[in-house]
């Protein structure tokens, strides 16, 4: 018979460890982020700048007799920029530095990070991984932009804030998979 009191609940030494590393590299990070990097903007100039050029490419590549073009313009936030996408002069689509996808590179980066230990299997998701999260970022801004210039506002808003949410959390979580899923890999106690 099972009795509640004998019952011990010990947490595996890996997943204490995975938990240790995880918090003190969330830590470091929001340090650094919000006290330096932020008010700088850097990376998230950079990275707006990016997204916003290759969604008005991406768009010129479907619609070559319109003119597309990205432009840096103050955000209604104070002491923040963001880049527009203009269509024939028209704004299309603004993308705010929350937009770029540098918090899902940061996440998709730390997990890799602290679920083993640091190899070249690492670096390489690392620098395959990054790119792809931007360029599935740049694809989801042209999407967004299309439906703006069909007129399919309701459409842009539900697949910008869910149906885009869940293919980017889905589509990194299943490369932490595909990193943790191969012979050998799995961290042993």
């Amino acid at each position: 018979m099972f009795i509640a009191k004998d019952f011990k609940f010990k947490i595996p030494t890996t997943v204490k460890l995975f938990l240790l590393k995880i918090s003190f590299l969330f830590l470091s990070w929001e340090l650094l982020y919000i006290g330096f990097l932020s008010p700088l903007r850097i990376p998230d100039a950079q990275i707006t700048n990016i997204t916003a050029a290759g969604t008005a490419s991406l768009l010129s590549f479907f619609y070559p007799s319109d003119h597309f073009e990205s432009k840096a313009e103050p955000n209604e936030i104070a002491f923040s920029q963001k880049e527009t996408v203009y269509i024939n002069h028209f704004k299309l689509i603004g993308i705010a530095d929350a937009c770029n996808a540098l918090e899902l590179q940061v996440l998709y980066v730390g997990i890799l990070v602290c679920l083993q230990k640091f190899s070249l299997k690492t670096v390489a998701f690392i620098l395959i991984g990054v790119p792809i999260i931007s360029i599935c970022n740049i694809i989801r801004c042209s999407i967004i932009g299309w439906l703006n210039i069909t007129r399919h506002l309701d459409l842009s808003v539900f697949a910008n804030h869910y149906l885009f949410k869940i293919i980017m959390y889905g589509l990194i979580f299943f490369t932490w998979v595909l990193f943790t899923n191969e012979k050998g890999t799995y961290a042993r106690e």
